[in-house]
């Protein structure tokens, strides 16, 4: 995305905008990991976050979408963390939330958005030993940790 970007932001622009279209369920193709691709996109090209976040993270409570929001908010906050600060109450909710996933990465989002909050994140999740998965992009396969693994390795 950041390379496309380089020479044609506008095809990104379209990509988001395909993305977010099909996490809307009157466009007959909901795809479940829309969120996650269109994280990964933002944290790639930052200067759109401002535009696209927002509608990302508005499907952050809507199911089929609530982790992967959550794991594109983590990836837009380490990246461009103001477009996303707005979240932060929710994120310290979401904290305490039963999916592992959703405490890691709401975890990392709110570390990136406050970074002088992450002493206590690290005390609240030390000893979280759920499992989640989440792809090492050092090594391009699937991995499993614990949250405390993921939250005390950022």
């Amino acid at each position: 995305a950041a390379v496309r970007a380089a020479g044609d932001e506008e095809a990104v622009r379209e990509r988001l905008r395909r993305l977010v279209w099909s996490m809307n369920h009157e466009s007959g193709n909901v795809i479940w990991m829309a969120p996650d691709a269109a994280g990964e996109i933002l944290s790639a090209v930052p200067s759109l976050s401002g535009e696209f976040s927002h509608i990302v993270a508005s499907f952050i409570n809507l199911e089929p979408f609530v982790e992967g929001v959550h794991r594109a908010v983590s990836r837009i906050a380490g990246a461009a963390p103001d477009p996303v600060a707005y979240l932060a109450p929710y994120l310290e909710f979401a904290v305490s939330r039963p999916e592992a996933s959703i405490r890691a990465h709401s975890a990392l989002a709110l570390g990136s958005i406050d970074p002088t909050r992450i002493p206590s994140l690290r005390t609240m999740l030390a000893g979280d030993d759920a499992l989640l998965e989440l792809y090492d992009r050092s090594t391009g396969l699937i991995v499993e940790t614990t949250v405390e693994r993921l939250v005390l390795a950022d």
